[in-house]
This record gives C-alpha cells, structure tokens and sequence, in this order.
C-alpha cells in the first residue's frame, strides 16, 4: 500500500512479499530503438527464478530503475547485450543481477548492487559485461562473481562490505591504476577463475590475497608480465593448479616484505 493507496481494500490485512508476481519479459523480437526503462520501480517480484526482469537478445537501455525484494533475481539475462545505467539492484534473494547465457557483452555503469545474496554473477563460458564505475555492498556472499574466462577489466568499481569482494578471471585482473577499491569485506580476498590466460601486462599489491579458485592452471602470454609488489600473497587452492610463465613473472619483494607463494590453508600469512 505504500504506492497507489490501499488497491486491495483490505487495510493492513496483508502485506507484499517478494515472489507475489513473476517477471516482465523482453523477447527477441522486441523493438530496441523504441523500448526503453527510465526511472522505473519493479518490487516484489521474481516468482518463477527468471528475476524480475527478463531479457532474452536484446539491446535496449535501462536507465535510473530499481529492481528489488524479487524472489530470485533483480535480472535474469540471455544472450543479450542490455546496456543497464545508474540503476539499483537491491536486496533481492539470489542475485541482483545474473547473466545465464551467450556472447554478447552487456554493461553496467553507475549502478549499485546492494544487500543480495551475490551482487552480480556470471555464468561459466559465458561473456562477462562491461562493469564500470559501480558500487557493489553489503551482499552475503561475493559483490562481483564472473565465474567465467571470458571478461573485459572492470574499471572504477567499489566493492565493500560483502563476504569476498570479487572473483574474475586471470585474464580480467584489474590493474592496480585501473580504479578499483575492494576493501572492507569480511576476507578482502580476489579469488582468480583458473584455465585462463593473461593477456595485457598487470601490475598487483598486497592490498588483498590473491586466491585462484578452480583445478586448471593460469598462464602469463608471452610478451606480458605479471608484476607483484612487495607484500604480495597469492595463494593456490588446489594441488592440481599451476602457474605457467610464458612472458614474465617479476616478483621483486624485500626481506621486511617478501612476495608469498603458498597454500590457501595456510593461514600464517594473508589470514
């Protein structure tokens, strides 16, 4: 009742939930020029885990909306390349973004993804979007979670306050001057999806542990390097996993701060 008055007529008898309504679906034969969400409000919905809102091969723009209290899902994407900006996924069951499936790159800019269980996931094999300049909090469990090898780098995100700040690719690692700031989560920890190769030359400190997560191995390029700074941990966790230099590996510590190779149990260095 707190937007359009009492509809129901009922007074205070009941309550929304979330799940009290499905989801809005965006097709393929919808018209990207003409579709647009500006300022939009979809609450309490999510019933049959296809989130709130749906999209299914489209392009469309979805601007300053909120999606929450669904059932699943804030969106559910497939095969599409939804471009989301200054948006809110918030306080949703699962996620408050997933993208299910396909290779087309969707983005998001200027959004936030507040106090789900994940704050966005991608699925295995699937293309990672476009994530720049978003603020991801709050969630119980991992704020960015591109479970796949295939990821652009995001850029100028914030993630705080969740259990793990971020999982990404090997190929996807931010930069240290790429703007990110993913402190303050219950392990400040990036776990790295192995079976993935480094392409572009990387720099990375000791602000968080670095955890590869997976039972393939991780590759340097040829002609890139990886460079650690002093106080760096990186820490494997499996014993099938190794760490291949086809480029350049320059890992230069100090005795005060030495770079550390090690397992994820050991809990000497890095916590």
């Amino acid at each position: 009742d707190s937007v359009g008055g009492d509809t129901n007529g009922d007074g205070s008898a009941t309550s929304p939930a979330p799940g009290n309504w499905d989801f809005m679906a965006f097709r393929a034969s919808v018209n990207d020029a003409l579709t647009r969400l500006d300022h939009v409000e979809m609450r309490y919905g999510g019933n049959r885990n296809f989130g709130a809102a749906y999209f299914n091969q489209n392009n469309i723009l979805i601007s300053n909306t909120l999606f929450t209290l669904s059932s699943s899902d804030g969106v559910y994407i497939d095969n599409s390349s939804t471009r989301f900006e200054n948006s809110q996924f918030n306080n949703n069951n699962r996620y408050g973004a997933y993208v299910n499936s396909g290779a087309a790159t969707n983005s998001f800019r200027s959004s936030t993804f507040n106090a789900n269980n994940f704050g966005i996931v991608v699925n295995p094999g699937v293309r990672a979007p476009v994530f720049e300049d978003n603020t991801v909090s709050g969630n119980t469990n991992t704020g960015i979670y591109f479970n796949t090898t295939n990821a652009p780098v995001p850029t100028g995100n914030t993630s705080t306050g969740n259990s793990v700040p971020a999982r990404l690719p090997f190929a996807a690692l931010p930069n240290t001057e790429d703007g990110n700031a993913f402190a303050g989560n219950t392990i400040d920890r990036i776990d790295i999806v192995t079976g993935s190769t480094l392409s572009r030359s990387v720099t990375l400190g000791p602000d968080f542990v670095y955890h590869t997560s997976g039972n393939t191995d991780l590759f340097i390029a040829a002609g890139v390097q990886l460079r650690l700074l002093p106080g760096t941990v990186f820490k494997f966790g499996s014993s099938s996993t190794q760490l291949t230099a086809n480029g350049v590996l320059n890992a230069i510590g100090t005795q005060s701060q030495p770079i550390t190779f090690t397992s994820i149990r050991d809990d000497s260095v890095g916590g």
